[in-house]
């Protein structure tokens, strides 16, 4: 869970770079010193937030790790994680620790500098992991990829003499698309 916490492009490139293990050394090192940090220097709720956040991440690995041995041992590729559903939530966990240390950081300091500094830190982080994670089709999803099947769509709707196009749901089943529903 710790290798692709920071998103599993980075993931795969910093093992591409520097082996499994130099990989999840790196990104470990990062993260514990960022936690560390916020552990030492926030007060009440926030830090208590954040020990609760890291120890039910911790504690939701180890529960997908009994679950899926593989998931430890797999190596993240260009194409994907290994049961990164088994990792979804201690990452989002991790994000929101972080979301709560900045926001505690930058709550009782009023410097401007010091805010937009942290701002642009946390969002640059988040997007490494959020943005480009989220950018392919999944391997799993059963999801229809919406371009060709809209494009297919409309070219069947020029030829439709009732307005109306159909499309297989399932085994068997059919659904009409009303072609004045669809937009180019």
């Amino acid at each position: 869970m710790v290798l692709p916490a920071l998103g599993w492009h980075l993931a795969w490139r910093l093992q591409s770079f520097a082996g499994r293990n130099g990989a999840t050394l790196i990104i470990g090192a990062i993260l514990a010193l960022f936690f560390l940090w916020a552990l030492f220097t926030q007060r009440g709720s926030a830090r208590l937030f954040v020990v609760a956040s890291l120890i039910t991440g911790f504690l939701a690995t180890a529960f997908g790790a009994a679950l899926s041995s593989g998931v430890t041992i797999a190596s993240a590729t260009e194409n994907g994680e290994a049961g990164s559903r088994y990792t979804t939530l201690p990452i989002f966990l991790i994000d929101a620790a972080a979301i709560v240390a900045v926001g505690e950081f930058i709550r009782h300091r009023q410097l401007r500098l010091q805010t937009v500094a942290a701002i642009t830190a946390l969002a640059g982080i988040l997007s490494v992991g959020w943005v480009t994670d989220f950018s392919y089709h999944g391997n799993r999803s059963n999801a229809t990829y919406w371009p060709p099947a809209a494009t297919a769509w409309l070219h069947d709707c020029q030829r439709s003499p009732n307005g109306m196009v159909r499309e297989k749901i399932g085994s068997g089943t059919w659904t009409e698309i009303p072609c004045a529903s669809l937009r180019r």
